[in-house]
């Protein structure tokens, strides 16, 4: 029923090359979706209260933890499950997931009053209500998206991610215009999950509801799942459990500008880990463990070149960017971007050996990894709230840890699946410290001119880009050349 019109691809050079194709439509939708979202930042920035990003700082990362309930696992179930087993248990799949929706939805209205008055802020009681709508209604979109991620239909996903960014942003940039407040951020979510799910059985042409529900089934398939909820859980607390520590710690105004640069530093880094996470998965998902293993090197070293070299042209334009939008608004926000904007591509490397742990249907080593990291991320966060006397003290403790912890846990979890330690400690480094170093020097040269906004984001741009494609060339000639072939897909060797 949901099988694409050719049927999967099941050899090795017909996988690889749909993931070719597959990352190609992600991206370019993703890279859409994201640039709606970067825009509406930019009107939402000159618009809202750094107090209004505290705020929803807080709400958003207390919902992603009780969203660990959220579907059970739904997506990752439905990816992994082979084609017999996915046609015979896709109805209660789906009814669990939703049962799990409800779970937690009653659960988050319930205890906002008591989560508002623990970080003294009334206003969180509404915001964490109507994101448990968000929890309520948002079971078709995750299914639907899951099924075209299974039969590897990524250009419809990528389809859908821009349907779902277009509704929930432009909403939000109509509510804040109105004087919304923090409102503004989490109105459009339900909403905007209702427009996907809608778009998504347009384009299934699946109805699991309409499938009678066998709860007996349902024993089993939680078995299967609770190891995915602790690992949502555990991605929660790794991806948003900062802003929980630091609520605690902190003012609203300076959670506000914390959160506010992390967004932008991971606006393109997410673009890419996404992207390559939807594609690994499910490819990788149809490999035997050999064909596995080649893939994984060469996309954590190409990953790790195109991250760094994304994230860290962010950070150096940034500071011009800032003053260009904002008129200095933002200018405590400069600094912490570009710490974190510099430690992404470490940290988002664990998303590789992620899409591996996955494939294999090795949960429970995946969640106990994630948990790991995101405890160590709470604490090293409270304690940075709870010393530093500033933004830019507290972003740099946490930007130290996300790099370090991308690169050990990587390597832990690669070398767990028969990977040598040095390709999870060492690969696509380089091209990451000479990116690095890049920013300092542009950072070096622009303190020597006092240039307009406009003229200065130009020049950092352009000393930027000739550095880094110099000193690629010089010293990492090999994952130059990797770029560039990835970059013309078209052309051979372009393969992933």
């Amino acid at each position: 029923m949901t099988q694409p019109p050719d049927g999967p691809a099941s050899t090795p050079g017909a996988v690889h090359s749909v993931a070719r194709r597959g990352l190609t439509w992600l991206i370019s939708g993703t890279l859409v979706s994201r640039m709606v979202g970067l825009l509406a930042q930019v009107v939402l920035g000159a618009l809202l209260l750094k107090s209004d990003f505290g705020l929803f700082a807080v709400a958003s990362a207390i919902t992603l933890i009780v969203r660990s309930l959220q579907d059970a696992g739904l997506r990752a179930m439905i990816v992994q499950l082979g084609d017999l087993d996915f046609d015979a248990m896709r109805g209660d799949v789906f009814w669990l997931a939703t049962t799990m929706n409800v779970t937690a939805a009653l659960g988050l209205w319930f205890i906002a009053p008591s989560l508002a008055n623990l970080y003294g802020a009334p206003a969180l009681t509404s915001l964490l209500r109507v994101m448990a709508l968000w929890i309520l209604v948002n079971s078709p979109w995750s299914y639907f998206s899951a099924v075209l991620s299974r039969d590897l239909r990524f250009a419809h996903v990528a389809g859908l991610n821009v349907v779902w960014a277009f509704a929930q942003h432009g909403m939000a940039i109509a509510l804040a215009i109105g004087g919304a407040g923090a409102m503004a951020f989490v109105v459009p979510l339900p909403l905007a999950a209702v427009v996907g799910g809608l778009a998504g059985s347009r384009v299934v042409r699946d109805r699991p509801w309409r499938v009678r529900p066998q709860p007996a089934n349902w024993p089993r398939l939680f078995s299967q799942m609770r190891w995915l909820i602790l690992g949502n859980a555990a991605v929660a607390l790794f991806t948003h459990g900062d802003y929980i520590a630091i609520g605690l710690f902190a003012s609203a105004a300076t959670l506000g500008i914390y959160f506010f640069a992390y967004q932008i530093a991971a606006q393109m880094g997410v673009l890419i880990s996404t992207n390559l996470h939807a594609v690994l998965f499910p490819t990788l998902a149809r490999l035997a463990v050999v064909d596995q293993r080649a893939l994984i090197v060469r996309s954590l070293a190409l990953f790790t070149s195109a991250m760094s070299l994304v994230s860290l042209f962010v950070a150096a334009i940034f500071p011009a960017v800032e003053r260009l939008l904002w008129g200095g608004k933002w200018t405590a926000a400069v600094l912490p971007l570009q710490l974190l904007a510099a430690a992404f591509p470490l940290r988002l490397r664990f998303d590789v050996a992620n899409a591996q742990l996955m494939a294999r249907g090795l949960f429970k080593r995946l969640s106990l990894l994630q948990l790991y990291q995101g405890v160590g991320l709470m604490t090293v966060a409270g304690l940075g709230a709870g010393i530093c006397d500033n933004t830019s003290c507290l972003a740099g403790s946490v930007a130290g840890y996300l790099a370090a912890s991308g690169v050990i846990f990587t390597a832990i979890a690669l070398a767990g699946m028969g990977h040598p330690v040095a390709v999870g400690l060492t690969a696509g480094c380089l091209p990451w410290a000479i990116a690095c170093a890049c920013l300092l020097i542009v950072e070096i040269a622009s303190t020597q001119f006092g240039l307009r906004p406009l003229i200065d984001l130009m020049a950092r741009g352009a000393l930027f880009a000739v550095l880094v494609a110099g000193l690629m060339r010089l010293f990492a000639p090999s994952g130059l050349r990797e770029l560039v072939a990835v970059a013309r897909p078209n052309r051979r060797g372009a393969s992933i």
